[in-house]
């Protein structure tokens, strides 16, 4: 072959290797969804959210969730949803809190999130600046602040009444922010844990826990986060709504029972129950045992009489309702339900 055919034969290799290189690029490839997110009807992708990102659609607690691409700016209105976020290695750009502050055991996961106010009352200007692509909200918000809500950005809403039901938040929150597998990581190691525990304690035990609201006794029954939990250690929650009275379950206790799980009572009921072991929910620097050390209806109480009464984080016990706090229950509650079994 002389060299002028060489040169041709070079050309036309680069001519047809060009073209073929054009075609793969320029044709069409099918959006494969992300491992965190495949929800029950999602149709997700691996894009970021906004742009020409697919819209991805979902099954919650308040009805069917729409959302494109995978969120990458959220702002955390619950305890609930802030926990779930740092248990999923997610830092939202905002949150809202408790008069408290942020909780002592999420402090490192939300060092740099930005505060949007009172988780009752939040800043809307200061979350419409955070430019957020998703908002987590408790279900029991106001319809009117979640409508301001949804000009801002996609706003999802749950609240867990159980510790089955924060599970179930927690795999859907990581469905949503594409960490499914990391969430469904999670429970099965709770679910593991708790079968440990459960396949360890003495059983036989009664326990109940109550806070405070004003000088009013808020006492936590046997279905809720804290209830379900205790229940699920082998003890036996001495509240049951199953057996409260119709004048118990009556007026403002009707709604409370139904939609957050504790009913307002007074002491004497307390005492009906007698519970062996009884976790008041304090704050840390405003304990209930104190206030109620000289009452001479509390000193009756076993669980008083024997030493039995234990202040615990309210933000953990209480307003957290989260993967974190549900873990950090299980790993505080055995030894004090039966210490003859699980050293503290």
């Amino acid at each position: 072959m002389d060299q002028q055919n060489k040169l041709w034969l070079t050309m036309l290799l680069v001519f047809l290797l060009s073209a073929a290189f054009l075609v793969g690029c320029g044709g069409q490839s099918t959006a494969q969804p992300e491992a965190g997110a495949s929800g029950g009807e999602s149709a997700g992708t691996n894009a970021n959210a906004g742009g020409g990102a697919e819209e991805r659609v979902f099954q919650t607690p308040g009805g069917e969730f729409r959302i494109k691409g995978i969120p990458k700016r959220v702002v955390g209105l619950s305890i609930e949803s802030l926990d779930s976020m740092v248990a999923l290695g997610v830092e939202p750009v905002g949150m809202a809190l408790p008069p408290t502050g942020v909780p002592e055991y999420l402090q490192e996961g939300l060092k740099n999130t930005t505060s949007v106010g009172d988780r009752r009352e939040p800043n809307l200007e200061t979350i419409l600046s955070l430019q957020p692509d998703l908002i987590v909200m408790e279900d029991n918000f106001s319809a009117a602040i979640k409508d301001e809500l949804q000009k801002i950005a996609p706003t999802l809403s749950y609240r867990a009444n159980s510790w089955e039901e924060a599970m179930e938040n927690h795999i859907l929150l990581g469905d949503i922010l594409g960490k499914k597998q990391e969430a469904e990581a999670f429970v099965s190691e709770f679910k593991a844990k708790l079968d440990e525990v459960k396949g360890k304690a003495a059983g036989n035990v009664s326990a109940m826990a109550m806070y405070m609201i004003g000088d009013e006794y808020a006492m936590w029954l046997d279905n809720s986060f804290v209830g379900s939990l205790l229940t699920a250690l082998g003890a036996d929650y001495a509240l049951k709504q199953s057996e409260l009275t119709s004048e118990e379950s009556a007026g403002e206790n009707k709604e409370l029972a139904s939609e957050s799980r504790f009913v307002k009572l007074n002491l004497e009921k307390l005492i009906e129950l007698n519970p062996q072991v009884l976790f008041l929910m304090s704050n840390k620097d405003d304990l209930i045992s104190e206030k109620l050390k000289g009452n001479p209806v509390w000193s009756k109480l076993d669980a008083v009489k024997n030493g039995r009464v234990y202040e615990v984080d309210r933000n953990i016990w209480s307003r957290g309702r989260g993967p974190i706090a549900a873990k950090l229950i299980v790993e505080q509650a055995p030894p004090l339900l039966y210490p003859e079994v699980f050293k503290q």
